[in-house]
This record gives C-alpha cells, sequence and structure tokens, in this order.
C-alpha cells in the first residue's frame, strides 16, 4: 500500500498511520519506507513500534551529497565518499558493513 500526503508533518502522518492501523491487520507489517524526514520516522515508530524503518536511498544519497558539498569539499572527493556510502548500503556483511565505515570514516573531514 502507498499513500500520498499533501502536508507532512508530524500530527498528519500520525493520524493517517493511526487510521490504517485501526482498519487493517497491521501485525504483518514488517517495513516502512520512508524518504530522510524524522516526523515519518518517528509518527511511524508510534503508530506500528514494531515495523522496522528504512530509509530511502535516493533522498539519502542526495542529502549526504548536499551535505558533503555545503562542507566545501571537493568534487572527486564528495563523489568517492558517495561510492563508499552506496557499497556501504550493499554490504551483505556487517564485517564489509563496518570495513566501508571505517573507510569513511578516514576520508571524511574530522568535521563531519
Amino acid at each position: 500500500m502507498c499513500a500520498f500526503i499533501h502536508h507532512e508533518d508530524k500530527t498528519i502522518l500520525g493520524t493517517c498511520l493511526d487510521f490504517l492501523v485501526d482498519r487493517y491487520d497491521s501485525s504483518q507489517t514488517n517495513t516502512i519506507f520512508v524518504d530522510k524526514d524524522l516526523s515519518e520516522v518517528v509518527a511511524a515508530k508510534s503508530a506500528m513500534p514494531q515495523v522496522e524503518i528504512s530509509l530511502c536511498r535516493f533522498h539519502m544519497k542526495q542529502a549526504i551529497k548536499r551535505a558533503f558539498q555545503g562542507k566545501g569539499m571537493a568534487a572527486h572527493i564528495v563523489k568517492a565518499l558517495q561510492d563508499i556510502f552506496e557499497q556501504q548500503a550493499n554490504a551483505l556483511t556487517g564485517d564489509s558493513y563496518n570495513n566501508y565505515k571505517d573507510e569513511l570514516s578516514s576520508l571524511a573531514p574530522p568535521q563531519l
């Protein structure tokens, strides 16, 4: 099921999710995908505390790129960091994930 909501604040999102929970069996819901908006995460966790929240990869990559560019980082460094984030997102093991995390830490400036 998908829903498009015009004004996405915590109250409206919470009301919409409560409506769904009241009318449908949410016990079978395992994951909710949201963009990077914290109000969506809070509303989803409040309505369905058992679910896993997954963030939209496209929106996360956009946010990461903007954050790095906002720090005045060179384009090639931004691209390298984005590539590592992508590899980390696709990591198949915890060890691999942590290796990419370490690589990011070594490349990113300390203020990040």
